[in-house]
């Protein structure tokens, strides 16, 4: 029996602002998400996937969650960087909600600089960004999850962050709060990250930047060397 996973945006434990612990870039909009769409609930797929595709909503990672029956997750966002990560109910020809989110940076796993807002989460609960990297993973997605209160104002929940491992086609979920601590949400098999939707929102300014530090050594690292007298 599949046991459905929490609504980040909902969570009781502490609230983090992106410009807190994560700080992230992008396109500015302020109440830019007007779909009725609520954290937790289910919908009917096709009527809900036409509201989806009005809205400019593009999948970027599909995967199969970790659990008994595997079910089919999407993580997608339209071009003013608002989006949803879902999870399909075929039996009951459903979608379900996991969370809404804002604020999206997207990184290629084929990047090897750490993005800045990767160096802000703390080594904490087993999870080590540097170590993750020497080890050939990557972060290739970060965003604010929110929810909206009954005026339609937004509410901020936790940050979520999506590491993966490439050879093993294997990726992670995890919820970050305003201290920077990250905890594991949910695994992800098999995941295929849409590389064409990647590189349209990222020619749109979504991209993750490195951290300046990691930019200037590589900088340094091209420079000619001058020759010995």
């Amino acid at each position: 029996m599949t046991v459905f996973r929490p609504d980040f945006a909902n969570s009781t434990t502490a609230k983090v602002t992106l410009a807190g612990a994560i700080a992230l870039g992008g396109v500015a909009n302020v109440n830019a998400q007007s779909l009725p769409l609520v954290g937790g609930k289910c919908y009917d797929s096709a009527t809900t996937q036409a509201m989806l595709k009005a809205d400019g909503q593009l999948p970027l990672i599909i995967g199969n969650r970790n659990t008994d029956d595997f079910p089919l997750n999407v993580i997608m966002m339209n071009d003013k960087g608002y989006g949803y990560n879902f999870e399909e109910k075929k039996a009951e020809k459903q979608i379900c909600l996991a969370v809404a989110f804002k604020d999206a940076q997207l990184n290629y796993e084929d990047n090897t600089l750490i993005p800045a807002w990767g160096l802000a989460i703390k080594k904490t609960n087993g999870f080590d960004v540097e170590k993750i990297y020497a080890n050939q993973g990557r972060l290739v997605f970060a965003a604010q999850a929110y929810s909206r209160d009954a005026s339609g104002k937004e509410i901020v929940g936790k940050a979520i962050v999506i590491g993966i491992l490439p050879s093993k086609k294997l990726g992670t979920v995890f919820e970050v709060d305003g201290s920077g601590i990250a905890d594991t949400s949910f695994d992800l098999n098999g995941y295929k990250i849409v590389t064409q939707n990647y590189t349209h929102f990222i020619g749109r300014g979504f991209g993750s930047i490195a951290s300046a530090q990691q930019n200037n050594n590589i900088l340094l690292a091209q420079e000619p060397k001058p020759k010995p007298k």
